[in-house]
């Protein structure tokens, strides 16, 4: 059964936005849920394990330990506006601001970079130091090298573009400093079924786990 899609209006990085974001699983995240157990008897690897205790402690405190914001971090917020202009420049797309999305009854949710209209596609900008981005780049030649290298980017976007009920997923990397082509590199792809299943698989699988763990808190 199709669970309905609540549209949170609000800014990114707002109070708003990270309220909403509390104890959910989000897109930025999700490839944490994707690696497979060592053990065959095992449904979900210790890293996600790790990452769902993280929401469920979010969930009984309220409180998200945040990341510090460092200059790279900072960097990557003050150029995607920039990143956004000429890739729409480049292509003449029109690139649509995009609210926080989450699934009801899935404690799922995200908000990509934008949707571009024309391609009906979500978009996730990458701005990093110059060295990330050429190394990301050479790790992106193809939709395959980007599942099994850069897994956070992939399922990301994934989500993002279920999230949107969007046909396409675009990653787009960008530093001005590049002097070249490669100051802009982007990637466009058809959203493929079969690992929207795996990820809505093993989103339930978290959702098991993480009720199961926040009962057992609760009723103490």
């Amino acid at each position: 059964m199709e669970h309905s899609r609540i549209i949170v209006e609000a800014e990114q990085r707002s109070p708003k936005w990270h309220a909403a974001r509390l104890g959910l699983f989000t897109s930025s995240e999700i490839y944490k849920l994707m690696s497979d157990p060592k053990k065959k008897t095992e449904v979900l690897s210790e890293g996600a394990k790790t990452y769902i205790m993280q929401k469920v402690a979010e969930s009984l405190t309220g409180i998200v330990e945040e990341v510090p914001v460092n200059k790279a971090m900072q960097w990557g917020v003050d150029n995607e506006p920039l990143a956004k202009q000429w890739l729409s420049k480049m292509h003449n797309f029109e690139i649509i601001e995009t609210k926080f999305i989450y699934i009801e009854g899935m404690n799922y949710g995200g908000s990509s970079d934008g949707w571009i209209r024309e391609i009906d596609s979500a978009l996730e900008v990458k701005c990093l130091n110059t060295a990330n981005h050429l190394t990301e780049i050479r790790s992106a030649e193809s939709v395959e090298s980007i599942r099994q290298n850069l897994a956070n980017r992939y399922w990301q976007i994934t989500s993002d573009a279920y999230l949107r009920n969007a046909s396409k997923c675009t990653l787009c990397w960008f530093d001005s400093r590049v002097p070249n082509d490669f100051g802009l590199f982007t990637k466009t792809w058809d959203i493929v079924p079969a690992d929207v299943e795996l990820m809505l698989t093993k989103i339930k699988l978290a959702n098991d786990y993480f009720n199961e763990q926040l009962n057992y808190f609760t009723k103490l």
